[in-house]
């Protein structure tokens, strides 16, 4: 009787009379969510990491060097970029738009393939399929170019997955063919699957249960048909770890199947530690961090619209699936709730193999994360299997998932927003160095104090660097980006003579350290970007590692001469940005660099008509010395008395500068004049 009722209720809740959703309507949802999720910022995103190499590959070489540049760690995934480079272009916009249909279609896969799987529990599916669409443990989807080719393969392996199953299903042996085509252009494309085609077995011994009865047959039955599968999967692991032989060294060499065999049970207890820290982050780990303090500030009218875009994920996502009717009967069911719950728990470890197999961690890494991609199909399985198993009631079941959904879009658009930032950054970064640099000579290292960028990384910032500017026929890439902190030498041997080297596959740098430029840039203090030389080594504002080098920092390598009519492309950079205080601030720093005082006057003036002005009043400097080099020796007076009021603890920077205007300037009694009242202000005669 009690089960009666239980049923009586589930059915009323799932079906109300009053309005009803039909199932063919999953797909659009499943869009709606992921473009609401991860496309509300779709413009204002850019490029990132490894979208770099594919972007100056496409502007620099042949479509033919994607083949070579691959063959260091994935020698077929080049077709990718092949095929879609000459379709899609470079706009960072276009491939933020196809990255995400190639999830919502992976997405559909996933959920059709499993219904034809579990054809009775297609709500539970559902559910699954919500969860994987923005499943937050993978936190890169903005990086967008470089990650189609995880989603064309995650794409392929559902695919692959759905092509079996109908082949079991109807006997058909085109979907054998049309599966094991799949299954061999994702291996060979890239390895991030390669565990979770082991799940296989398990779905077809469900399909071969239902019509054999035997125990021992249906494994019989189940290894015949997982034979070619597993073929393909062998040849593949063989090829891969046996045959294939990578220029360079394997970036992704098996070094824990190598310590397995030499020392097993360090190695074992190893692999039990990483395991177990990947698998419960990925499962509720994850789901603790979204609930941080931090990613409930709302100090900024994006977070709050975020606020609001979660609440209503949560609230419409639960509307849906309450009202969703779809056409299996809904039976609640422990046994195959305890099924699902094992798939995803397989799902899971298989899932995060191929990084446990390498040495690699989820957890472990700015780009850890991408391990987890293929683990997040078993999670979501796993996490609606609980909620069937374990909550009874439909509605409990519902505003769970919602919450769960509410807490995946809030990771995923606070993610969305750091990339946001990132992009912004980086596009003033490069317009503003092409501003003050309009050229630079061909074997000229730029090096800074660190890393600029998050998700970036020294290559990937010298390619970008490098496509500022028009390709150089030198037969390497003319430029290179350093971090002084990784520079394999100390500030005495540069300064005695060193080569810097150093390149990404087959583009390789090499320059001498007497031709470096020394650079600054930290807009989070409100500064512009410095290029920075030997007058600026008394800027106490300077990080101490940087101020090393800043005595060899060349200016004389960049010239003011350009190619007619090159400007940055605009599908990689975006437009020109407004002409704000950055721009005159490094346009004026380049007319310095060239002694045109007059042209400085005139940016100034230009500047002060429309209102700019530094926030670090340093930035002041070269407008002050185009003052005092025209014989205005008043206006340089008052805006060394504007800057020291602004940061009254530049005294000794102000006093160099001024003894240097007077040296360079030594038959100005004006100046001298000047200086010897500024004397009294500053106290530079003490210094």
């Amino acid at each position: 009787m009690k089960r009666i009722t239980l049923e009586k209720d589930f059915h009323s809740l799932k079906a109300p009379h009053k309005f009803s959703i039909p199932e063919k309507t999953i797909p659009i949802a499943l869009l709606i969510l992921i473009f609401t999720v991860f496309g509300l910022l779709i413009p204002w995103l850019g490029l990132y990491w490894d979208d770099w190499p594919v972007v100056f590959i496409s502007k620099f070489d042949s479509l033919a060097a994607y083949w070579k540049f691959y063959q260091y760690d994935r020698p077929f995934s080049a077709w990718t970029y092949v095929l879609l480079i000459p379709l899609l272009g470079v706009k960072p916009i276009v491939w933020q738009i196809f990255t995400l249909l190639l999830r919502w279609l992976a997405t559909w896969l996933m959920w059709s393939g499993l219904n034809r799987l579990w054809p009775r529990h297609v709500e539970t599916i559902t559910w699954a399929a919500f969860l994987f669409a923005i499943y937050p443990t993978f936190d890169q989807q903005a990086i967008s170019i470089a990650y189609s080719q995880h989603w064309i393969c995650c794409l392929l392996f559902f695919l692959s997955i759905w092509a079996m199953i109908r082949a079991q299903q109807t006997g058909k042996w085109y979907f054998t063919l049309l599966a094991l085509s799949a299954a061999a252009l994702e291996l060979w494309t890239m390895e991030y699957f390669v565990g979770l085609d082991l799940i296989r077995p398990f779905f077809l011994f469900i399909l071969v249960s239902r019509d054999v009865p035997s125990q021992r047959q249906r494994i019989v039955l189940t290894s015949k048909k997982w034979l070619p599968y597993f073929l393909l999967l062998m040849v593949y692991v063989v090829w891969r770890i046996f045959i294939l032989k990578i220029p360079g060294g394997d970036p992704n060499s098996p070094d824990m199947l190598r310590s397995l065999v030499q020392s097993p049970l360090t190695a074992l207890a190893h692999l039990f530690q990483v395991a177990l820290q990947d698998v419960t982050y990925i499962v509720a780990g994850i789901w603790s961090k979204t609930l941080l303090p931090e990613g409930l500030i709302l100090n900024e009218p994006l977070l709050q619209v975020f606020f609001v875009l979660i609440i209503v994920i949560g609230a419409v996502s639960f509307f849906y699936l309450q009202h969703l009717v779809t056409d299996d009967p809904g039976e609640p069911s422990n046994s195959w709730a305890r099924q699902v719950v094992l798939v995803g728990i397989v799902g899971v470890f298989l899932g995060t193999l191929p990084a446990w197999i390498i040495d690699r961690q989820v957890t472990a890494g700015l780009y850890g994360s991408r391990f987890s991609f293929a683990a997040m199909f078993g999670a979501s399985l796993l996490l609606a299997g609980l909620l069937e198993w374990f909550t009874p009631r439909r509605l409990s079941k519902l505003v769970l998932i919602a919450i769960l959904l509410g807490l995946a879009a809030n990771s995923n658009l606070r993610t969305t927003r750091t990339f946001r930032a990132i992009a912004e950054k980086q596009r003033n970064f490069y317009w503003q160095l092409y501003w003050r640099a309009p050229s630079i000579k061909s074997g000229t290292a730029l090096i800074s104090d660190g890393e600029i960028f998050s998700y970036m990384g020294l290559y990937p910032t010298s390619m970008a660097i490098n496509l500022l500017y028009p390709k150089q026929d030198s037969g390497k890439v003319p430029l290179w980006f350093f971090s002084i902190l990784k520079v394999p030498a100390s500030s005495e041997t540069l300064r005695k003579g060193f080569v810097l080297k150093d390149g990404i596959r087959n583009y390789t740098f090499e320059g001498k350290s007497a031709d470096i430029l020394a650079i600054n840039y930290q807009p989070e203090d409100f500064r512009c970007l410095w290029v920075l030389s030997s007058s600026d080594a008394d800027n106490k504002n300077l990080p101490h590692s940087i101020s090393t080098v800043i005595q060899l920092s060349n200016l004389d390598r960049i010239t003011s001469s350009v190619v007619a009519g090159w400007k940055p492309p605009a599908d990689v950079f975006g437009d020109e940005p407004a002409h704000q205080w950055c721009y005159f601030y490094q346009k004026a720093q380049l007319a310095r660099q060239n002694k045109d005082w007059t042209e400085i006057n005139r940016l100034g003036a230009e500047a002060e008509q429309k209102g700019f002005t530094p926030f670090d009043s340093q930035e002041f400097f070269p407008f002050l010395e185009g003052y005092a080099y025209t014989g205005q020796s008043s206006k340089a007076y008052q805006l060394t008395m504007r800057i020291r009021k602004i940061n009254p603890h530049i005294d000794d920077r102000l006093c160099n500068l001024w003894r240097n205007i007077v040296l360079n300037r030594p038959d100005s009694v004006n100046l001298k004049q000047t200086f010897a009242d500024l004397n009294e202000r500053l106290g530079c005669s003490d210094r």
